[in-house]
């Protein structure tokens, strides 16, 4: 995979838009419950099945925790975002004080459309109560240029040179320390930390255009889309130079599963100027790992998968629920059918049976259970860890891989039976005997 041209005209076009933050995913869902009085919210679960929204890929987990204009604004306020708004925050005007004055020089790569605009900090310092006394744009290659990238010791294109009193102005100092380095007494800031993409000048090349390879097999049409990812890191501020699919029957899917000792299908390898992208990195050290070409595989991956040893499609779950038609006011066991997509599973075969049914009554002897409705999953669930995590504070996963829900504390007020005793229950421990009752 070819990770950067020599410095040469681009032909990618000038991004559009800013970079956008990952909405974080909802980490509650609140139950409704039907009843007389209508459509009623009763109660916000945190640990409840279907609490832990879906994740598009294993790393998407990280963009809810890790977005890049979070890591942005812990970092550097330019690093990783492009809203400077915030970048140095404005000055109280000073009625008939003397402003300090500064000057602009952008050190520019004329040839570059998709580098770094920096622009977008010029604007953001114009906002600061200072005296711009001058402004110019400079490319680096010309002879201009080239005397200034040797006085300031530049290493990256573009950058921005200011000079003049930088040190009279707190807010711009402050901001100003987190992306660059100072000399000549503070009169002098060179930037040194940008958003990709840029020219390093001494290797010769551009850093911040990331290449990818999804491997996928066509044929897997329950597979996990990773294309979705690169159009999530894409609108996250990700530039890429190519994006290629491979099949993996193909004679050069089969090479890159030896090459890489691939074991799941579909999966993602970048090219190393993913390093570039610190939120981006944050997600690949955990989920990814780096091979001796300096690519990363992502190893992680999210059902439903095929296992590339015994060719098998991977986390396709079969849903029971198990009920009592006798009792009229219970829970529908439809909230967690329509929860479980939110952890991205794919449901299989979807069954209904009656506890008073020989296979309903099988099952109660079999598993012990008492409360009902609930829901029985195939041991498939457990492939989602995300889900595996939260079902420990939810249900119980049986000898034979079987998943069953059990804690009913987290349903509210909806109405759930015992089968022992033959009452039912809901929150409020309100008890409605439902059992014949004799004289």
């Amino acid at each position: 995979m070819e990770q950067n041209e020599k410095h040469e005209e681009t032909k990618l076009q000038e991004p559009k838009g800013e970079q956008k933050e990952h909405a974080g995913y909802r980490m509650g869902v609140t139950l409704k419950e039907k009843g007389k009085g209508g459509i009623k919210i009763k109660k916000n679960i945190a640990i409840a099945i279907g609490v832990v929204a879906i994740l598009i890929v294993a790393f998407l987990l990280f963009a809810a925790m890790y977005s890049p204009a979070k890591t942005a604004e812990k970092n550097s306020p330019i690093i990783q975002g492009s809203n400077n708004s915030q970048f140095l925050p404005q000055e109280n005007n000073t009625a008939n004080a003397s402003l300090p004055s500064i000057e602009l020089i952008e050190i520019a790569d004329t040839k570059c459309a998709d580098c770094f605009n920096v622009k977008e900090l010029t604007d953001v310092i114009k906002t600061l109560e200072l005296t711009i006394k001058s402004e110019k744009s400079i490319a680096f290659d010309s002879t201009e240029g080239k005397a200034l990238v040797a006085k300031y010791k530049i290493e990256k294109v573009p950058t921005l040179i200011i000079t003049g009193e930088i040190e009279k102005s707190q807010k711009l100092m402050e901001g100003l320390s987190q992306v660059g380095r100072f000399s000549d007494g503070n009169r002098t800031f060179v930037l040194e930390k940008m958003i990709p993409v840029y020219y390093d000048l001494n290797e010769q090349k551009y850093k911040g255009r990331v290449s990818t390879i999804l491997v996928e097999e066509k044929t897997c049409e329950k597979c996990q889309d990773y294309n979705k990812v690169i159009d999530s890191l894409k609108t996250s501020g990700v530039k890429f130079s190519t994006n290629e699919v491979i099949n993996a029957s193909s004679k050069e899917g089969i090479a890159l599963i030896a090459k890489y000792k691939i074991e799941k299908i579909p999966t993602l390898i970048f090219s190393q100027d993913a390093e570039e992208y610190d939120f981006l990195m944050t997600a690949l050290k955990e989920v990814a790992t780096k091979e001796a070409d300096q690519n990363y595989v992502l190893r992680q991956i999210t059902p439903p998968y095929i296992n590339v040893s015994n060719s098998k499609l991977v986390g396709i779950v079969d849903v029971t629920s198990l009920v009592d038609k006798s009792c009229k006011n219970c829970y529908d066991t439809k909230i967690h059918l329509d929860l479980l997509p939110q952890y991205g599973m794919a449901i299989g075969n979807l069954k209904t049976i009656d506890v008073s049914t020989p296979e309903g009554k099988a099952l109660v002897a079999k598993y012990n259970i008492d409360e009902i409705p609930t829901i029985l999953l195939s041991k498939e669930a457990a492939d989602y860890p995300v889900f595996a995590k939260v079902w420990l504070q939810v249900g119980t996963t049986e000898s034979d891989g079987i998943m069953i829900f059990r804690n009913m504390s987290v349903l509210g007020t909806m109405t759930y039976k015992s089968l022992k005793t033959n009452v039912t229950f809901n929150e409020n421990q309100t008890i409605t005997a439902i059992a014949n009752t004799t004289q």
